[in-house]
């Protein structure tokens, strides 16, 4: 979904789950979290609070783990 990047709620080396919330995207004034479909640990935060943002733009890169 196109938007607005309004938080993003993980940091680079941060161990996160499958369902954590990654960031919200704020678009027709209802906001919307991104969630994190495997676990892993965040390696790169491609976007930040502000920026406009289509349905297929990278948002943040995970290296998955292996449960």
């Amino acid at each position: 979904m196109p938007g607005l990047i309004s938080a993003v709620c993980v940091t680079e080396n941060q161990e996160i789950e499958r369902g954590d919330v990654l960031a919200t995207i704020e678009a027709m004034k209802m906001q919307t979290n991104v969630l994190s479909d495997v676990s892993g640990i965040v390696q790169r935060i491609v976007t930040s609070v502000g920026t406009q943002v289509d349905a297929k733009d990278l948002l943040i890169v995970i290296k998955q783990v292996e449960d």
